[in-house]
């Protein structure tokens, strides 16, 4: 049995993403909110769902599905229901703070493997969730000298049964990167739109190029706040890093040095090209 513990977009993605597979596992979904429960139960994502982690008793595998403040804050009852030799796993885009929480709650009961597939949208909530998020996607792994290999193998599978290839990173690294391609882009969106919204009238005039480099900003606070500050200071280095390009740009601008300028938006333009070879 795999118990996926939140029923939000990524949570219930699994579901249907390991359905699709054929996965023969049974699947159990847990999340105190009961139109989330409906919601997946009514995509058929899991075999049956549950308000509370009573539910994740016997499983095999146990997937944490929650925000970062709810996946830290539930890491004693986790290990209070956790089976006995269990694998136990999370989707958090913080690594650090949880895998170390984790591997002391759970040691010489359960094993712990650090995850995080790296794959979403701005929507939020389980009726946002299809079974091809995680297709293509990389579903970083992020193991440490505790890392139990049967686990770190075990958890592999079942995130390449949804689709993903899968990365090995350091917690730390993890979220090191993660920061720049992932946390930073969310603080751009926010205050260009913000920026935008403070123009009479920009809206009116808005084309594609807005919509597209603002489209994280639809994001839920909520989730982000938590991100944001679980990894403040690799958030912060990034931003400081983005902020020197960014000045050296406007300060081109200001000197309307044509020249300047384009040899900047050039070098991004060869950035954004290598990333799509990637991508």
């Amino acid at each position: 049995m795999i118990a996926v513990v939140g029923l939000g977009l990524i949570g219930t993605s699994l579901g249907l993403a390991w359905r699709r597979a054929g996965l023969d596992r049974r699947l159990v979904g847990i999340d105190p909110d009961p139109g989330a429960r409906q919601a997946a139960s009514g995509m058929g994502a899991f075999d049956e769902t549950a308000e509370g982690l009573d539910a994740a008793a016997g499983a095999q595998v146990v997937v944490l599905a929650a925000p970062p403040s709810a996946v830290l804050a539930m890491a004693g009852e986790v290990a209070r229901v956790a089976a006995p030799g269990a694998v136990v796993t999370d989707v958090c885009s913080v690594k650090a703070p949880v895998v170390h929480r984790y591997e002391e709650a759970l040691a010489a009961r359960a094993f712990f493997v650090g995850g995080h597939p790296m794959a979403g949208k701005a929507a939020a909530g389980a009726a946002a969730a299809e079974a091809g998020l995680f297709s293509g996607r990389p579903w970083i792994l992020t193991p440490t000298p505790a890392t139990d290999p049967g686990a770190l193998h075990q958890v592999g599978e079942l995130a390449r049964a949804a689709g993903a290839r899968v990365v090995h990173l350091d917690p730390d690294e993890h979220d090191r990167r993660v920061s720049l391609v992932s946390h930073l882009p969310q603080l751009a969106a926010t205050a260009l739109m913000l920026a935008a919204a403070g123009i009479d009238g920009a809206e009116q005039v808005a084309g594609p190029g807005l919509r597209d480099t603002t489209r994280l900003a639809a994001s839920p606070g909520a989730l982000w706040g938590d991100v944001l500050t679980l990894n403040a200071d690799a958030v912060v280095e990034a931003a400081r890093a983005f902020s020197q390009h960014f000045a050296a740009l406007v300060d081109a601008v200001a000197r309307r040095d044509a020249g300047a300028v384009r040899r900047i938006i050039d070098a991004g333009a060869a950035a954004r090209r290598r990333l799509e070879e990637v991508c």
